[in-house]
């Protein structure tokens, strides 16, 4: 009698709970991820350089360098035009 005619799960019987409570553990767990994301610093591969990453452009050059192919002068020129770019940007 009264308000609910029937079980206390609603009508849907157990199947309902189930997936009501599948549906709450879902809508928790995406809140969690979506703060997770939203405030953890972006994640970035470990490198070989002791977890430094560099510029890759600095990268290719220090290679260059390494491989013979410009020398300290052409070297130490392009970092200073590497760094007069970014400091436009």
């Amino acid at each position: 009698m009264g308000y609910f005619d029937g079980d206390h799960m609603g009508g849907l019987g157990f199947f309902g709970m189930v997936f009501s409570l599948l549906l709450a553990v879902a809508i928790w767990v995406s809140l969690l991820v979506l703060l997770v994301r939203r405030f953890a610093a972006p994640w970035q591969p470990p490198h070989a350089d002791g977890g430094q990453r560099q510029d890759g452009a600095e990268e290719l050059l220090r290679l260059r360098f390494a491989r013979g192919e410009i020398d300290a002068k052409q070297l130490a020129d392009m970092r200073d035009a590497l760094a007069e770019d970014r400091a436009r940007h």
